[in-house]
């Protein structure tokens, strides 16, 4: 079930996720499959070493099924914080070609150096296994993000400060992108903004930029110019409270909904004002 669940749900989502399907999730899922491919289906299973009676290779060891099995365990229990059907399926694609390199180095050591190879190849000519949408998102840097914000102070900005090198910023981008495209308008837009080169103004707002951040990805509500919500944020002892970026909760905590109503009304204002002049 933990195997099979991510691909449902991609199934149940297809509309909305269908510009996913890229090379490199095509690649990516073959090599989490090669392991099974290799031992199950003919003439190549019946050439790999087997520990049954009658030699033949094509049934599971218990060894192998025992692999495949906390590898569920393990899938079922990290997918359990995924915010994204994207975050499901990257974890379970990366955990499975872990399962299968050490079953190909159990077979024979030549296999495995193989099947590393192959994924490193993989990663060099497909290093992204989706294609992030972001029609509805501004990127900005350290010389752009004030200029934006004083545009039209009556634009409220909802801007997320990221890092390549952090997985949990790639989890968060499809619904970032997601949320850009439902509530985008006139008066309510959506800006990114990469630490990794613009890191002068996320230390303005006291954003920890090191490989070691847990304020990453992070995501201020910008009113009038002015941070007005932060998520995370420390808690009553100062730590920092981890947060969870899913559509509802940013939704709920970011009042994203009142936000759009609030944008709508001043654009209306805007048009009227407009037409009488």
């Amino acid at each position: 079930m933990a195997i099979i669940t991510p691909f449902i749900l991609l199934l149940k989502n297809y509309k909305s996720v269908k510009h996913i399907f890229t090379p490199g999730l095509v690649t990516s899922t073959l090599l989490s499959s090669l392991f099974l491919i290799f031992r199950k289906f003919p003439p190549i299973c019946s050439k790999l070493p087997s520990e049954t009676r009658d030699g033949g290779g094509c049934e599971f060891q218990w060894r192998e099924a025992e692999m495949y099995m906390c590898l569920m365990c393990v899938i079922m229990i990290k997918n359990r914080t995924a915010v994204s059907i994207q975050e499901m399926i990257d974890r379970f694609l990366t955990y499975s070609k872990v399962v299968n390199t050490v079953l190909f180095f159990r077979i024979d050591p030549r296999f495995g150096f193989v099947y590393v190879l192959l994924c490193f190849m993989r990663i060099w000519v497909f290093p992204d296994i989706f294609n992030e949408e972001e029609d509805e998102v501004l990127h900005v840097d350290d010389d752009t993000f004030k200029d934006v914000l004083r545009e039209n102070t009556k634009r409220i900005w909802v801007v997320e400060f990221y890092a390549n090198w952090a997985s949990s910023c790639h989890a968060v981008a499809p619904v970032f992108a997601a949320l850009a495209r439902r509530y985008s308008t006139e008066y309510l837009r959506f800006a990114k903004i990469n630490v990794n080169k613009s890191s002068k103004t996320a230390k303005e707002y006291g954003i920890d930029v090191t490989t070691m951040s847990k304020q990453l990805p992070t995501v201020i509500i910008f009113k009038d110019t002015k941070p007005i919500t932060w998520r995370p944020m420390a808690g009553k002892n100062g730590k920092l409270v981890k947060y969870a970026f899913t559509e509802d909760n940013i939704v709920r905590d970011f009042c994203l909904t009142q936000l759009h109503e609030e944008a709508e009304k001043k654009r209306e204002t805007y048009m009227k004002k407009k037409k009488q002049n």
